[in-house]
C-alpha cells in the first residue's frame, strides 16, 4: 500500500512539473531545475508503470545527460540553460542571422520591425509577430511571449539594452537573458560557439565557422604581415557628404579596414566609434583611397544608378580634385548591408578593392553567394540582383 501511494506521489510530482509555469524542467522533482540520477531512475519506473510516455522519458533522459549548460556572455554574465531551448527572441537582426547560420532560426518566435520590413532577406522570419523596434522593443509583448531564451546586444546600444534587461528581469526574474552582439569580428567566433552550445547546435556551428574563418583567414593571412608603407592610407567615411563622417579605430568598420590591409587615416584622431569631421582635414590627409559607407545598394538593387550618383558626387566635391584618391579614381562606395552581421563578407570586398593585386585570385561575390545559399538558405542570385560595391574590381 505504501509503495502504491509512493508511486502515485511520484507521478503527481512529475505531472506537476509538466504543468507548472514556464521554466519547469521535466523530470525535476526537488525544484533544483536539474534531473539527478535518482530522478532519472524514478522516471524509468514511471515509464514501466505506464505513467509517462516513451517520448516523455526520452526528454527527461536527454535533459539528465546534457543539462544544465552554462556559458559566460559578452558582458561576463553567467547564463544557465536547464532544458532544451524551444523559443527565442532576439530584438536585433544580427542574432537572427547568426541563428539561421547555425540552423536554429526555427526557434525564433518574434522579431523586430526591421526584420518584419525585410521579407527579401527574411522571408520566413518576417511573417512572425513583431516586438517593436530594435532600439525600443515592446517589453510587455516580450514578457507575454515568454521565450526560453532572450538574446540582447552586449556593447551595441548598451544603455538601452541594460535598461531593457532590468525591465524584463524585474517583471520575470526567471527569464534567461544572454548578452551577445553577434557581429563584431573580434569575438564573432566565440559568441557563435557559446550560443550554439546553449542550443545544442555545436556541429552546425563548426560547419558555419569553418566557412567563416576561411573567409577571414584568406584576408588576414595575407595582410597581417604588411608593413606600414604597404598599407594604403584610406579615408573611411560615412554620411551624406556633407556632413562628413569618419570612423575611430574602435568601430567595427575600422577593424574590418585594418584587417583588410588599409590604414584608417582618422583612426587615432577619433576617440569614439565615429564622429563628424571638417572636410578640409580630408584634403590635408590626402588619402590614397576613399571608401564611403552608403545606404544605397544592397540585395534588392538591380542596377548601379543610385550608388553611382554617390560616387560621382564624391569625385566632384569642391577642392577634392587634388586628393590622390580622387585623381586616381580610387574612390569606392560600399553598401551598408555589408556591415554588422555581414562584416566578414564586407571584409572580402574591402580587401579586394583596396589591395586588388594581393587578392587577385579571391572572388568575394562567389563567397558571398555561398554564404547566402548554404548558410542563409536563400534563393537570392547575386548575378541577377544585389549591388554592394561601386565601382567594383571589374569596373575600376
Amino acid at each position: 500500500m505504501l509503495q502504491y501511494l509512493r508511486a502515485i506521489l511520484v507521478s503527481l510530482v512529475f505531472l506537476a512539473a509538466a504543468s507548472t509555469a514556464w521554466g519547469a524542467v521535466p523530470g525535476d522533482q526537488d525544484g533544483d531545475r536539474m534531473v539527478s540520477g535518482e530522478e532519472l531512475k524514478n522516471a524509468e519506473k514511471l515509464l514501466k508503470e505506464g505513467n509517462i510516455t516513451t517520448d516523455e522519458y526520452a526528454e527527461i533522459e536527454h535533459i539528465s545527460k546534457n543539462y544544465p549548460r552554462k556559458v559566460v556572455d559578452s558582458l561576463d554574465n553567467e547564463v544557465i540553460i536547464y532544458k532544451p531551448v524551444k523559443s527565442i527572441i532576439a530584438p536585433n537582426s544580427n542574432a537572427e542571422e547568426l541563428l539561421r547560420s547555425i540552423r536554429a532560426s526555427d526557434r525564433i518566435i518574434a522579431v523586430s520591425d526591421s526584420t518584419k520590413e525585410d521579407p527579401l532577406f527574411f522571408p520566413d522570419l518576417s511573417k512572425l509577430p513583431s516586438i517593436g523596434s530594435t532600439r525600443a522593443p515592446d517589453s510587455e509583448k516580450m514578457l507575454e511571449l515568454h521565450p526560453d531564451l532572450m538574446i540582447l546586444s552586449a556593447q551595441w546600444d548598451k544603455t538601452q539594452a541594460d535598461e531593457l534587461q532590468k525591465t524584463l528581469s524585474k517583471s520575470d526574474p526567471d527569464m534567461t537573458i544572454a548578452r551577445f552582439d553577434c557581429y563584431r569580428l573580434e569575438n564573432y567566433d566565440n559568441e557563435t560557439r557559446k550560443i550554439a552550445y546553449l542550443l545544442e547546435k555545436e556541429n552546425e556551428a563548426d560547419d558555419f565557422l569553418k566557412f567563416y574563418n576561411d573567409c577571414v583567414n584568406i584576408v588576414v593571412d595575407r595582410t597581417s604581415s604588411l608593413s606600414g608603407k604597404d598599407r594604403p592610407d584610406v579615408y573611411l567615411g560615412y554620411g551624406e557628404f556633407p556632413p562628413f563622417g569618419a570612423y575611430g579605430n574602435s568601430a567595427g568598420a575600422a577593424v574590418r579596414l585594418e584587417m583588410a590591409g588599409g590604414n584608417n587615416v582618422f583612426g587615432d584622431e577619433i576617440d569614439k566609434q565615429y564622429a563628424e569631421i571638417d572636410p578640409e582635414k580630408i584634403i590635408t590627409k590626402n588619402p590614397k583611397i576613399i571608401l564611403r559607407q552608403v545606404k544605397t545598394g544592397g540585395y534588392s538593387t538591380t542596377n548601379t544608378s543610385d550608388i553611382k550618383l554617390h560616387w560621382e558626387k564624391t569625385l566632384n566635391l569642391t577642392g577634392w580634385n587634388n586628393i590622390d584618391a580622387v585623381k586616381n579614381k580610387r574612390v569606392y562606395m560600399m553598401s551598408s548591408e555589408l556591415q554588422n552581421k555581414r562584416y566578414f563578407i564586407g571584409l572580402l570586398y574591402t580587401a579586394k578593392v583596396i589591395l586588388p593585386d594581393l587578392f587577385q585570385d579571391m572572388d568575394p561575390k562567389a563567397l558571398h553567394q555561398e554564404y547566402l545559399t548554404r548558410f542563409q538558405n536563400l534563393s537570392l542570385d547575386l548575378d541577377k540582383q544585389g549591388v554592394f560595391v561601386y565601382p567594383d574590381w571589374e569596373e575600376s
